[in-house]
């Protein structure tokens, strides 16, 4: 009996085996392969002995490649955790926005993208990062202007805190921005609810300790949608106020004086269109000032859009631009009760 078999054998039968020995004597021996089928056999043969080689190496590599990117898997996410992977995610992933302006005294120490202490305009802006301006200064407020990826402009007062979600999407966890949207769509996130934008220029204001919110129309119209998913829609010539008892909607004026930190020259839309026309300057002078613009006739209007301005209003007032430009052209101006009137 075989030691590595298992269990009883059959006992074998003599007769048999000499049965079996006859016959394989009369037979005589096999004429032998020929050289050529035994080539091929034996070709054949190898061939398939390299291939089932070469498959389990391809197996161990492809374990051992899958247990290196596993690897540098759990690796990335340890240098995200650690903040050594933001500048990583820096290199591949495109900025949500650039810092356009900023005015103030001490610039430096009083606005800030925190952990970067980036200030300067042309400093790119990524997701997570927090622009902050400092708490306001009697004569030289610090505020900021931001330059969204999604083409929008949001304008920071002082005192302001905002976290950077997207090119289209932000947090404002403390003061009060103003957004021009420019088309685009923005999400504003504040601890009171998300504030989505309908229309094109509204300001969003949260309190330092989060009581309150505010949310002002200057045109088109905004929606909130609080925690519990309730939508409430504010139009252009109104302002809501949210606390612990229940929101307040009132009148407001689209050119009253809760605006006037909006029309700092150095803050406000650049107009620097190369030979721009009558019409569009005027168009960007009512929408900076919360004007309508109207015009004394429609002949007036038709010949002011085919009229170029000149002169140079980077640093003067909005009437000071209106002086310039109607004047030039042989126009007067007259704003009352919110409107432009162009004669």
């Amino acid at each position: 009996m075989n030691a590595e078999t298992n269990g009883p054998q059959p006992i074998a039968d003599p007769a048999e085996d000499d049965t079996v020995a006859r016959l394989l004597r009369a037979a005589g021996n096999r004429p032998p392969v020929p050289s050529e089928d035994a080539a091929i056999v034996k070709a054949a043969a190898r061939a398939e002995w390299q291939q089932t080689v070469r498959m389990e190496r391809q197996k161990r590599r492809f374990t051992r490649l899958a247990g290196g990117l596993l690897a540098a898997a759990a690796a990335a996410i340890l240098v995200l955790n650690t903040g050594v992977g933001d500048s990583l995610w820096r290199s591949v992933a495109p900025p949500v926005a650039q810092i356009a302006t900023v005015t103030g005294k001490a610039v430096t120490s009083q606005v800030m993208i925190v952990e970067q202490n980036l200030h300067s305009p042309g400093d790119k802006l990524w997701a997570k990062d927090i622009v902050a301006t400092a708490s306001d200064n009697d004569t030289l407020p610090v505020r900021m202007v931001l330059q969204m990826a999604s083409g929008a402009s949001v304008r920071l007062d002082a005192g302001t805190r905002l976290l950077m979600q997207s090119s289209s999407a932000l947090k404002l966890e403390s003061g009060t921005v103003y957004v021009d949207s420019q088309g685009a769509k923005i999400e504003l996130q504040t601890d009171w609810g998300m504030v989505t934008n309908v229309g094109t220029r509204y300001e969003v204001s949260v309190a330092p300790d989060k009581s309150w919110l505010r949310v002002r129309v200057r045109e088109g119209a905004v929606q909130l949608a609080d925690s519990q998913a309730k939508l409430q829609t504010i139009s252009a010539g109104e302002e809501l106020m949210t606390t612990a008892d229940e929101p307040i909607v009132n009148k407001l004026s689209p050119c009253g004086p809760e605006w006037q930190w909006t029309q700092d020259t150095r803050l406000r839309a650049p107009f620097n269109v190369e030979e721009p026309l009558l019409h569009d300057a005027l168009s960007w002078a009512a929408a900076e000032g919360g004007w309508e613009l109207k015009f004394a006739s429609r002949a007036l209007a038709a010949n002011i859009a085919s009229t170029t301005v000149f002169g140079d209003i980077k640093d003067g007032s909005l009437e000071e631009a209106l002086q310039v430009w109607t004047r030039s052209s042989n126009l007067s101006y007259r704003i009352e009760e919110c409107v432009l009137h162009i004669e």
